[in-house]
């Protein structure tokens, strides 16, 4: 049996350690925090990334999208083995004009989706790698959603169960490769 002089000394030992880990926990939390990368601003205003590996790169402002959101399109394709359509599908079609005077290369944006009373329904990042844009032009690009009816608000369900009077589709981040 333990003596309750015994269990002093192990709650002080005990305590020792614990000191020791809580601050080494506090040292680490500080140093992730000191190789994050950093926003600045150049002398002419404009906003750049300074990278924790000593390189920097324009950061993107969102107020000043260099992709726009003209229109969008839901359809509903049901399953059809003769077309290799093995599951019910959404088709989000978006229909992005390129703003800028230069050629796009390849892009990503995130799009929010939202219902009438303005309750967000999901955000989809949606990635055209390949797919080129020309300078003040627009483009279409097509992104299937297949129904999963083991999963819950997956993408097809919202995308499936409102339409164009009762959900919004805005661009909310686009990041352009030229």
């Amino acid at each position: 049996m333990l003596t309750a002089s015994l269990w002093v000394v192990i709650i002080k030992v005990m305590g020792e350690y614990m000191k020791k880990i809580l601050f080494l926990l506090i040292i680490f939390a500080i140093t992730l925090n000191v190789f994050a990368d950093e926003e600045a601003i150049t002398s002419d205003g404009r906003k750049v990334l300074l990278k924790d590996d000593g390189t920097w790169q324009y950061f993107e402002q969102m107020d000043s999208l260099s992709l726009s959101l003209i229109d969008w399109t839901v359809e509903n394709k049901l399953k059809n083995t003769d077309k290799n359509r093995y599951s019910d599908e959404a088709w989000l079609t978006l229909v992005l004009k390129n703003e800028e005077n230069k050629l796009v290369k390849g892009w990503r944006v995130v799009v929010e989706v939202k219902n009438a009373f303005g309750d967000l329904l999901g955000q989809l990042q949606l990635t055209g790698g390949q797919s080129k844009i020309e300078p003040l032009k627009t483009t279409d690009a097509t992104f299937a959603f297949e129904n999963n009816q083991f999963i819950d608000r997956e993408p097809y369900d919202y995308l499936t169960s409102y339409d164009k009077n009762t959900m919004t589709i805005n661009l909310i981040e686009a990041k352009p490769i030229y």
